[in-house]
């Protein structure tokens, strides 16, 4: 596979696992999914999941380098690296602000809003910043994460996450005759009993 052609089904595995590259997405920071989701990329593209991800990172800079000097340069045609137009996934959306003409503004109700706690009065209705917090969500959040901790997970099951962190720095061929080896030891226990 050459490297253009490799570049480009990076770009497309990438673009398909949002998880890599969008920061709003509820996976983007578990180590182990993102390990996970790089691993079945390098089988897919017969590359090291490390080899994709040090790629993906220098492909993504370079957009980023490219996107910024194109803000920067107002007028000038668009970039010439051929790769720029698949990463435009990467652009943040842009949403369009309403605009208020001076006209408009005169129309808008005047509205003041009184703190019921210290009596100040503000002109938005939401400059307490805890009115605005959603206590259930992060709660709800905090009891999920402390229920998927590690700590209550078996002696057995934490062995074998360590291995697998092991496992990873292993060349493909080297993990799989340790999973046989595995295999074959607990096969060999379980004819025994």
């Amino acid at each position: 596979m050459s490297e253009d052609t490799f570049n480009e089904e990076l770009i497309e595995e990438v673009k398909a696992n949002e998880q890599i590259w969008n920061t709003a997405h509820s996976d983007h920071r578990r180590a182990s999914m993102l390990d996970a989701v790089w691993y079945d990329i390098g089988i897919k593209l017969n590359r090291a999941p490390a080899q994709c991800r040090k790629r993906w990172k220098t492909l993504r800079d370079r957009f980023k380098r490219e996107n910024n000097r194109l803000k920067g340069s107002e007028g000038q045609a668009a970039s010439s690296w051929p790769l720029y137009t698949l990463l435009t996934f990467l652009r943040p959306p842009s949403s369009p602000r309403a605009a208020i003409s001076n006209n408009m503004a005169g129309t808008l109700p005047d509205q003041t809003y009184r703190n019921s706690s210290t009596g100040e009065q503000s002109d938005s209705p939401h400059s307490d910043p805890l009115s605005t917090f959603d206590f259930d969500s992060t709660i709800h959040e905090l009891e999920n994460l402390r229920s998927n901790s590690p700590l209550d997970l078996a002696p057995d099951e934490l062995w074998f996450l360590a291995i697998g962190k092991e496992l990873k720095t292993l060349s493909r061929k080297r993990r799989i005759h340790v999973r046989q080896a595995t295999l074959k030891a607990l096969y060999e226990d379980l004819e025994e009993e």
